[in-house]
Formats: structure tokens, sequence, C-alpha cells
């Protein structure tokens, strides 16, 4: 499964390259635009950071020129994304805002969602719990606005990670809910990404026994989808 989809990301990279010449042949500058961001976020899941933020950087003044406020707020966000993943967190910050700020402008219910949750997860890394808590709700409301199930779930499983160490029950019932709408719509890494970030979050409070369930049940359920690696992985802590 991981060989078929670095596969797919190859023949994908090779498509956006194309697709890239061409747009330059005729002078379409939004295709150009949106064309980087694509092989941007190809790049970016491949951990090819360096070159995601390059093309990232190319399609932001691109975006800027042809006034696409859209497309410049997604680009922006993922440009927050890579400096979130390399831990630069205070640039994160600054762009998820400066996106923040364009999603609203643009009236984008679920980007403004994302934004949210991406810099409520950069204050909890950060122990700023409280701003943390106040963006995952307004993320939280707005998932459910908008009837984004994965996004609603993503932000229960970072709330109930957050609120382990006051409230292990709460926290609890928000990752089982996290991972009933997981269930519900079908997403089995969902499932198991969200069983075991709680059990890893377990960990890093010095909570082995709490948290070796999680983990053996992550392993489980990265197993049964071909992740033989994630459940190796998980396995070994539950042991540590």
């Amino acid at each position: 499964n991981v060989q078929q989809f670095q596969s797919e990301n190859t023949l994908a990279l090779e498509n956006y390259q194309a697709a890239l010449e061409l747009f330059r042949a005729v002078g379409d500058k939004l295709g150009e635009a949106n064309t980087l961001l694509a092989i941007g976020n190809v790049q970016q899941f491949r951990k090819e950071s360096t070159l995601a933020l390059e093309n990232y950087q190319a399609a932001l003044e691109l975006f800027r020129a042809v006034g696409d406020r859209l497309g410049e707020a997604n680009t922006l966000k993922a440009i927050g994304n890579v400096q979130q993943f390399q831990s630069e967190n205070t640039l994160a910050l600054e762009n998820y805002q400066a996106a923040l700020e364009l999603f609203r402008a643009v009236g984008d219910k679920l980007g403004e969602a994302n934004t949210l949750l991406a810099i409520g997860d950069v204050q909890r890394f950060r122990k700023e719990s409280t701003l943390a808590l106040e963006n995952y709700q307004a993320a939280l409301e707005l998932f459910r606005a908008v009837g984004a199930r994965l996004g609603e779930a993503n932000t229960l499983g970072s709330l109930a990670q957050m609120g382990i160490s006051k409230n292990l029950d709460q926290s609890e019932l928000w990752l089982e809910q996290a991972l009933s709408i997981c269930r519900q719509i079908g997403d089995r890494y969902g499932l198991a990404a969200q069983t075991g970030n709680f059990g890893i979050e377990l960990i890093n409070l010095n909570r082995l026994p709490e948290a070796r369930p999680y983990l053996l049940e992550a392993a489980n359920l990265f197993e049964a989808i071909g992740l033989t690696d994630h459940a190796k992985r998980h396995r070994q802590l539950a042991e540590s």
C-alpha cells in the first residue's frame, strides 16, 4: 500500500510538471499558481520540505499577482504547515494568522476552521493551553456548521490529547467521539492514528500502563490497513 502510494505521488508530480509547462506556455498565471501549490503539497507529503517551500513561495507570488485571495490563503496555510513541521512555530503562527484573515475575508468557513485547528496545534505544542482551547473550540463549531466530519474528528482528537493531564475522563470522552466519527466516515487511518496519538501523549506524561492498551490497539489497526512499520513502532512503544 505504501509503495503504491509513493508510486502514485511520483506519477502525480510528472503530470503536474507537464501541466505547469503548458500553463506557462499559454500564459495562464492562475493555472500555474494552482499547479505549483499542488506540486508543493505532494513534496510536503514526501517530506521534501525545502522543495515544497520553494514552490509554495512561487505560487504565493502568482496568486497575489492575479488577485486570487483564496489561493493566497491556501498557500499561506500550506507554508505554515511546513514551518510547523520544521518546528518554526513563530513563523508558522504568522502565516496561519495571515491565512485566517484571508479565509474570513472571502467567507471560506472550512479554510477558517482548518487554520484555527492548525493555530491551536501550535499553541498546544507551546503549552499555551488556554489559547489552544479557544481556537480548538472555535474550529469545532465551524467544522460542525459546515458538516466537515473529518475536521471535527481531528479537532476532538487534539482536544483529547491536550486535556489528558487535567481531566483524563473528559479526554477519553473526546477521543471516543473522534473515533466514532472515524468509524462513521470509514477513515481507518484516522481511527488508528487518533488511538495511537492518544497513547503517545500518555507516554509523554510518563503514564505507560494507561498508554499501553491504546498503543496496542493502534498497532492492530495499522496492521489491518497494511501499515506494518507504524504497527511495529506502536508495539515497541507499548513494550518500552
